[in-house]
């Protein structure tokens, strides 16, 4: 069964990536949520989608740059949407309480955001801290970094490990038949405006891909039997694939 991801959380009414989203996402009883980290100026690892904050608050700057209270001094929003005054962006730390809070037993699935900005010792970090909370729960680690997803696997053979990537390329099928990662999340834009692509996808399985937010997307997935979707629609996707099973 194609599992209905929620893409940094449910966030149709809430900003994205925050408390809200992740319990409304719960609510609607989404297979899994997804998350960003970046790390702050003074250390803490927050949940966050871009490398600046100007987008989802009304603050400015690289959150690299600035300390844990300075980001959470501002307001949350989606792109161009209304400000919650009230919703800060959390940490991880707030996240896996408030997980251990609700029995969480579903997979929580963490982009890595080091495609663009160097985190040194980020990949142990994350492990680390997750080890303080001793999840009974799915952990899955993306990034479009492949150099983390080999420090993670490095770090803890174990882990599922998926490649964010926007087209399949022969580095990543390479990659994907050494071990180095067991799943594949790719662009829905461009994995299906290439045909053999998607046969190609479609047959390897372990793919996921991002973004399938249009319900002709979401039904071509479901019916071809993928691993999973990972959608900011999702109680249409909930719904559609209830309809098909």
């Amino acid at each position: 069964m194609t599992e209905v991801i929620a893409h940094r959380g449910f966030h149709n009414h809430v900003p994205e990536n925050t408390l809200p989203a992740f319990a409304s996402a719960l609510a609607t009883n989404a297979d899994a949520i997804e998350i960003d980290l970046h790390r702050t100026k003074d250390g803490h690892l927050v949940i966050i989608h871009d490398e600046i904050i100007d987008r989802t608050t009304n603050g400015h700057g690289f959150v690299k740059a600035l300390t844990l209270a300075q980001i959470q001094t501002y307001a949350t929003r989606n792109t161009n949407g209304p400000l919650f005054y009230d919703v800060q962006v959390p940490t991880f730390r707030d996240l896996l309480t408030y997980l251990a809070e609700k029995n969480f037993t579903r997979t929580l699935v963490i982009e890595v955001k080091t495609d663009k900005l160097n985190y040194p010792g980020i990949e142990q970090e994350i492990l680390d801290t997750l080890a303080e909370f001793d999840p009974q729960y799915s952990v899955i680690f993306q990034s479009f970094n492949l150099n983390t997803l080999h420090t993670f696997r490095e770090l803890a053979p174990t882990v599922e490990i998926a490649a964010l990537t926007f087209i399949i390329t022969p580095k990543v099928l390479m990659g994907r038949r050494r071990g180095d990662f067991d799943y594949i999340h790719p662009d829905i834009t461009k994995l299906k405006s290439i045909p053999l692509m998607y046969a190609l996808a479609k047959r390897i399985g372990h793919v996921r891909p991002w973004n399938v937010d249009q319900y002709a997307d979401q039904q071509r997935l479901i019916r071809d039997g993928f691993a999973g979707l990972i959608t900011n629609e999702v109680q249409k996707a909930l719904a559609l694939r209830d309809s098909i099973n």
